[in-house]
């Protein structure tokens, strides 16, 4: 049973932590290697949700510094 709550609690958590990101590109930057680990570990529900928050971010922060491409893979 107490596995069920922390599945849920994970997954609000993890959609709260992306849209708290959505309130400056500092946080946001952050935040994604915890948004990437989610993406290789967790289950799918929490990989979608963890998708959804770094797209977020890419949207909001395009010019960010954390999400250019190096010069070297820019092709």
């Amino acid at each position: 049973m107490m596995f069920c709550f922390t599945k849920a609690i994970r997954h609000a958590s993890i959609e709260c932590l992306g849209l708290f990101a959505l309130l400056d590109e500092h946080v946001a930057g952050s935040y994604m290697p915890l948004f990437v680990k989610v993406l290789k570990h967790d289950s799918d529900k929490l990989k979608v949700t963890a998708l959804s928050a770094v797209m977020d971010a890419l949207l909001i922060f395009r010019q960010s510094s954390w999400n250019h491409v190096p010069a070297q893979l820019d092709t």
